[in-house]
């Protein structure tokens, strides 16, 4: 199980990163950070979830379903947090500018992951077999975005 004080420590680093970009009084900064804080949070959510696929973990059909309940919760986030164009901007960020020059794709694949967690979130329900068969189509959605959008 993945202890509370790990989430305590990665809120407060996420709070400190937001307050030292906040200071700043950069609105461009200040959105690169939020950006990079919600995707910390979804691999914070995914990895409990991937540690039970890959054998690392036992299957917990309870932290299963508790997880997939908050990466819904934060992928609905995904689309107003990218929605400050930072293109061109002196910003520090792995966010590739191909994120605004291909609006449509980028807000299908943020679509896609959604429904993705959503269908994870009813599998986890339904048995593991169900949650392992759902859980392909939510790693893929992650990793799609990535792959297109996110620099080495």
């Amino acid at each position: 199980m993945y202890p509370i004080k790990n989430l305590i420590c990665l809120s407060t680093l996420l709070v400190i990163a937001v307050s030292a970009a906040s200071h700043t009084g950069d609105d461009d900064q200040i959105a690169a950070v939020n950006r990079h804080s919600l995707m910390m949070v979804m691999g914070w959510g995914m990895k409990p979830i991937a540690d039970m696929y890959a054998g690392k973990a036992t299957f917990d059909a309870e932290l299963a379903a508790l997880q997939a309940t908050r990466l819904v919760q934060l992928a609905e986030m995904i689309a107003p947090i990218f929605s400050r164009n930072t293109a061109g901007k002196k910003v520090s960020t792995s966010t590739l500018d191909l994120v605004w020059e291909t609006p449509e794709d980028f807000r299908l694949k943020t679509e896609n992951l959604l429904n993705a967690a959503i269908d994870y979130r009813e599998a986890t329900g339904q048995g593991e077999a169900s949650a392992r068969q759902a859980f392909k189509p939510l790693a893929d959605g992650c990793k799609g975005c990535h792959e297109d959008y996110k620099s080495e």
